[in-house]
């Protein structure tokens, strides 16, 4: 019955404390009268269990005192009269910390038990056995080896520090996985759609709705390009400069795996300046008078510099446009991004993308249903001017809304 009890309770204690190692193996220590005897990695805390035991009274072990020659004896910085027999203390440093050398990581002291933390000391005997805890911060998980500082000996001081190197105790890390992800792998060429010669370009990917984007990446100087996604559904961008930005859809949630061939075909950009001065486009109009198929050009639609956070100018007429919709619960629009052409395309794209992603969420947090907003971001593609001066720029960096249906 007793060997049955003693087998539980170490069962409960290794279940609710974490891993426990007993009597760790250690390389090298300062002090032969101090042993660990065990090691509790916990939720907690990682505790250490010391004993301590003096053979003679000669002198004790850390922040002991012994008697100095002379009138006085000093004891920890205080000055008192020599005594009869020596008296020995132990206490342990505040700054004790336990420390990996790979990670090149503290984990620093959280408590004691069973004995004082300096400057408080408490008296031992030789002969006599002390039992005693130190807790410290947890270990991180893959830590097995590791060292306690307390501090560096002074010759001429009486006080002796605790060091242990090369603690060994189990703490293992998380299991990785050795199975990988399944995987799917687009691959294929970019082409000039009328002339098949293959051109450089790049594709950005993202999650249905524009709403984050996935991954990019630039064609070699063949056009070529290879892509690994996972089994979901995607949407995708494809532009090169000079073509027409081509968007699609990548419907893989179905498949689990395996390499497919998707070349992209890019038509060259006809945009001109006459083409900008038919587009169907008012410059004040009110929502409830617009008809289906009319761009209508928001005003004062300010954004931080080179960001996607809307400036407070914005608000009033957001305000407007989500008004215009609560009143009219058929009215469906889609927002289209614009920006100057400074800078890099890729990135001007993106912008484009998150501005109008920005207007979208500020309308809907006015109570409408996000599938009556489409978005688009068109970059520097479609500018309604040479992007010459200041004012010319400032005017390409716009929101649009289109109305798709009332």
């Amino acid at each position: 019955m007793k060997n049955y009890f003693v087998f539980a309770l170490s069962l409960v204690m290794f279940t609710s404390f974490g891993q426990i190692t007993k009597n760790p193996s250690v390389d090298k220590q300062s002090s032969q009268e101090t042993r660990i005897t065990k090691v509790e990695i916990t939720d907690s805390g990682t505790i250490l269990t010391f004993q301590f035991k003096i053979q003679e009274s000669q002198g004790g072990f850390q922040y002991r005192t012994r008697p100095f020659g002379g009138i006085f004896g000093e004891r920890n910085g205080i000055f008192q009269l020599p005594q009869a027999n020596p008296v020995n203390t132990i206490s342990i440093q505040p700054n004790v910390y336990l420390y990996d050398k790979v990670s090149k990581k503290k984990f620093r002291l959280i408590d004691a038990k069973n004995i004082p933390i300096n400057p408080d000391v408490k008296q031992v005997f030789a002969g006599e056995v002390y039992k005693f805890t130190v807790t410290f911060e947890k270990l991180e998980k893959g830590i097995e080896i590791f060292d306690l500082i307390e501090g560096r000996d002074n010759s001429n001081s009486n006080i002796r520090h605790w060091n242990f190197y090369g603690i060994e105790a189990v703490n293992p890390a998380d299991k990785i996985e050795d199975k990988k992800p399944e995987g799917i792998l687009i691959s294929g060429i970019f082409y000039d759609a009328e002339t098949k010669k293959p051109i450089k370009g790049s594709i950005a990917i993202y999650t249905e709705n524009y709403n984050e984007k996935i991954d990019s990446l630039n064609t070699s100087k063949t056009g070529s390009y290879n892509l690994a996604l996972q089994p979901n559904d995607y949407q995708y961008k494809v532009y090169a400069e000079g073509y027409e930005t081509k968007e699609d859809q990548l419907n893989l949630s179905k498949i689990k795996s395996g390499n497919f061939t998707q070349d992209q075909y890019l038509t060259k950009s006809k945009i001109v300046e006459k083409e900008i001065e038919n587009t169907k486009k008012v410059e004040i109009v009110t929502y409830k008078d617009a008809k289906v198929g009319e761009i209508i050009a928001m005003k004062n639609i300010l954004f931080e510099t080179s960001q996607s956070t809307l400036k407070e100018e914005s608000f009033e007429e957001l305000t407007k446009l989500a008004e215009a919709m609560l009143a009219n619960p058929a009215l469906t629009i889609r927002l289209e991004g614009h920006t100057d052409n400074v800078g890099d395309a890729e990135l001007n794209m993106k912008l484009s993308l998150d501005r109008v992603i920005s207007v979208r969420n500020y309308i809907i947090q006015k109570g409408i249903e996000g599938k009556r907003i489409q978005i688009k971001g068109y970059g520097g593609s479609r500018p309604l001017n040479k992007n010459g001066n200041d004012d010319e720029k400032k005017n390409n960096r716009r929101v649009e809304v289109v109305i798709l249906s009332k």
